[in-house]
């Protein structure tokens, strides 16, 4: 089974070229249920979200947060290039395997780094993504009591991934945490984030 909706004999068609959902879907049923069970375990877990992410070496300027390691609210997807040659895009229930977050809609919609802040600095922040949102929006960064509500216009390309530079944000050493989230209802798009990052000054 992938991604829930297909399904592969892999002895007889390891290429998984083969989908054979439509033909067997009780299999299919009784294997996505197994697997979202055994997934909602995991969940309960407190290590799920203790990943804390350096942020602030010279080696690594800018850093990237990815969506997996953060913890996403809302309808928001976990989504990927799937397949043996990433001939596929597939969802996931909680990004373990997922590249990027699509389905961005309501104000519930968002995700939040646990941070481990090296050095007390200024860092400029943005995000990596593509897709229109249809017109301006706002989005909401947030970072410990420090609250900024910006104005996300749409991509000049839609179809190629963007680093689009959003704020500057004083940040302290030590542990603390980044949202970025929705502050509006927005209708149907096709707004994707690949990350968010941060650059020290």
């Amino acid at each position: 089974m992938v991604d829930g909706h297909t399904l592969y004999h892999l002895k007889d068609n390891p290429s998984e070229s083969q989908n054979l959902a439509d033909q067997h879907p009780d299999q299919l049923t009784k294997m996505r249920n197994a697997y979202e069970a055994w997934w909602a375990t995991l969940l309960l877990t407190p290590k799920r979200f203790g990943t804390q992410i350096p942020v602030g070496y010279p080696a690594e300027n800018p850093i990237f947060l990815q969506p997996h390691h953060g913890l996403a609210t809302g309808q928001l997807q976990f989504t990927g290039q799937r397949g043996l040659l990433g001939e596929r895009i597939g969802t996931h229930p909680s990004g373990v395997d997922g590249d990027w977050l699509a389905n961005w809609s309501s104000e519930e919609d968002g995700i939040t780094w646990l941070i481990d802040i090296q050095a007390t600095s200024d860092y400029e922040i943005g995000i990596s993504s593509r897709g229109q949102l249809g017109h301006e929006v706002t989005v909401q960064l947030k970072s410990g009591s420090q609250v900024q509500d910006l104005v996300l216009t749409t991509s000049d390309s839609p179809e190629d991934w963007q680093d689009l530079p959003l704020t500057q944000l004083s940040l302290a050493k030590g542990i603390d945490s980044l949202t970025f989230r929705l502050s509006e209802m927005i209708p149907a798009n096709n707004f994707e984030l690949r990350a968010l990052w941060l650059k020290r000054k």
